[in-house]
Formats: structure tokens, sequence, C-alpha cells
């Protein structure tokens, strides 16, 4: 939702990277389960004075609860940065969704994966 486009040039692995600019938002859906912990992994790179979250939002029937994974203020523009984290499905739930935004400037993300934790 909001102003977010392809970024062909400047990317942290790959062809593309996704722009997210102020007060937008992309999200995915993927199969959860829960009481599984899963890893989150993201690559991000922000504007000057830039404000990036990003969150996954639990689901079973309807929404159990929301986890921000982190919420970062750029004090000035930086290279790509890597974040990660682990976390432990809600009981009950049946899917999440991956949420990116931008609340202030462009943030752009890329290489964002979320995988079971198996020992």
């Amino acid at each position: 939702s909001g102003n977010v486009g392809v970024d062909y040039i400047d990317t942290h692995r790959g062809t593309a990277s996704v722009a997210i600019h102020e007060a937008a938002s992309i999200w995915q859906d993927v199969v959860a389960t829960g009481g599984q912990e899963y890893r989150l992994k993201v690559w991000f790179r922000p504007e000057d004075r830039g404000v990036g979250i990003f969150e996954v939002t639990w689901y079973a029937n309807a929404m159990l609860r929301t986890d921000t994974v982190f919420s970062y203020t750029a004090r000035r523009s930086t290279d790509w940065l890597f974040y990660f984290q682990d976390v432990i499905a809600p009981t009950g739930t049946r899917w999440a969704r991956l949420h990116c935004t931008s609340k202030k400037r462009t943030i752009r993300f890329d290489d964002i994966d979320f995988k079971k934790v198996t020992y």
C-alpha cells in the first residue's frame, strides 16, 4: 500500500530490491504452525533519517498478535544492514503475514527470509 517500487539499481544481492517510500508498506503471507520456532532474516538500507519497521502478524481464523521484529531509525544514509531474530508462533497459528513498512523517508528491503528453525 502506498508508494512502493522495484529498484533494479540499489540491491543487496540479485537483480532487484523493493523501495518503500514514506508511509507505505508491503506484506506477504506465509504458512506457519503454532508452537514452531522461525528465523526471520532481512537486509535493509535506510535513507537519511529513515524509519523502517519489520513485523510478523500471526493468524489462526483471526489475528492472534503482531510481533515487531525490528524498528530502525537511521541517523544517516547507510549501506545495507542485516537483521535477524528467532520467534515462536503462538499456539493455534496457521499462517503469518510478513510486513515491511517505511514510516519516514525511503527504506529498501531485500533478501527477506522466513524459515523453520531445526536443531
